[in-house]
């Protein structure tokens, strides 16, 4: 979450999905590859898209990242992608970062004051808060639909060192830049129908 330098914390490779955070699609990936290592990765895959076709069915490669893109582009995607960095970008990667973790911060202690064990650690960076209630999923899905809160739920064993162990269902929380404190206190207030464990 947040900006990323990734010259100055010496990333080699780095890649992530576009359908959630950044606001676009299905079926693009940005994909990061430091300069300096492009020579010593070589494509697993031969598509059309090769710089030159050689004698004997051999090809040359692009020199540059775009001998990654063996394929035809998701154009439409990249389009969509291109759209959401650029909003993104006029909104403030910097204040997207500080109103998300106040969320967190907001979420967290609210969900504390009301009982739940927290399974995300404190001091994260993550726009997700997952915690445990006592509900069965068909039971905490009919309350959440009820009040048309979308979260994600699993049930199974809390692990040890977040109390007793039994079953239990996981809700997971993951805020964005379009949530606000209002959210927030709308998702507490349904969050007291569910059993805290």
């Amino acid at each position: 979450m947040g900006p990323l330098d990734v010259k100055a914390l010496d990333i080699d490779f780095l890649t992530t999905g576009s359908y959630k955070w950044l606001g676009a699609g299905f079926g693009v990936a940005p994909f990061y590859v430091r300069r300096e290592l492009l020579d010593r990765i070589h494509p697993a895959n031969v598509g059309w898209r090769v710089e030159k076709r050689l004698e004997g069915y051999q090809y040359q490669h692009y020199r540059t990242a775009k001998k990654l893109e063996y394929a035809s582009l998701a154009f439409g995607e990249i389009y969509q992608l291109a759209a959401a960095l650029k909003y993104l970008e006029s909104i403030g990667l910097d204040r997207i970062e500080a109103q998300s973790l106040a969320l967190v911060e907001r979420l967290r202690k609210g969900l504390t004051a009301r009982g739940f064990k927290i399974l995300t650690p404190l001091g994260t960076r993550s726009s997700i808060v997952s915690f445990y209630i006592r509900e069965e999923p068909p039971a905490t899905e009919k309350i959440l639909e009820e009040a048309r809160v979308k979260v994600s739920l699993q049930k199974g064993d809390r692990t040890e060192g977040y109390g007793a162990t039994g079953p239990v269902t996981r809700v997971r929380v993951s805020l964005s830049f379009f949530n606000n404190a209002g959210d927030v206190d709308r998702f507490l207030e349904v969050s007291e129908k569910l059993g805290t464990t």
